[in-house]
């Protein structure tokens, strides 16, 4: 790099490796605040650390954002104008339940954490934060929602009626099985 400047990376950061393949990509963060500067110097910290970060000002245009991408991980102020966090933090697991919110506040008490906890939100900080424990709350919480989107796609494929169970799906037909079955078994009997 030149004239002393340093781009910090790290093993979630995508990368085009020399051989042309690419490694995972980088984890999508929203970052909602309605502090500018400190929403600002954090997406910036963050952009730092290989994150893709996407920063709104307020709850509303949080959920207009998170409508038009999902991303990994929201990490959301409590105290904004407007929708309050814990709104903003109904309405994202409404929306998209498997999102993983990590609340950022400067306003912490036991009576909104125990909320914050009972909304399903991943995570609960205060600030100021340590960039290092806020990494890894984010890590933790990206690799909650690859297991959150196996829970809800265990949970659809459940749901199927007792016909499209037996019937199966492309790769992997259990009523083509059964229909050998009992072929071989009407021709053996």
């Amino acid at each position: 790099m030149r004239g002393g400047e340093e781009r910090m990376t790290s093993d979630h950061e995508a990368r085009l490796r020399d051989d042309g393949r690419t490694t995972k990509r980088p984890a999508k963060i929203l970052l909602v605040d309605d502090e500018e500067r400190f929403r600002k110097s954090l997406a910036q910290r963050l952009g730092m650390r290989g994150y893709a970060v996407e920063q709104v000002g307020s709850g509303e245009e949080a959920l207009r954002q998170v409508r038009r991408a999902v991303p990994d991980v929201v990490v959301l102020d409590r105290r904004m104008p407007g929708m309050q966090g814990e709104e903003v933090l109904r309405e994202l697991k409404r929306l998209v339940p498997e999102v993983q919110v990590i609340m950022l506040t400067g306003y912490g008490s036991i009576e909104s954490a125990t909320e914050t906890g009972r909304l399903d939100a991943y995570a609960y900080l205060t600030k100021p934060c340590e960039m290092e424990q806020l990494v890894t709350t984010i890590e933790a919480a990206r690799q909650e929602k690859q297991y959150a989107l196996a829970r809800h796609q265990l949970a659809r494929v459940e749901s199927k009626s007792l016909w499209a169970r037996a019937w199966g799906t492309s790769g992997a037909r259990p009523g083509m099985v059964l229909l050998g079955a009992a072929a071989l078994a009407a021709v053996v009997l």
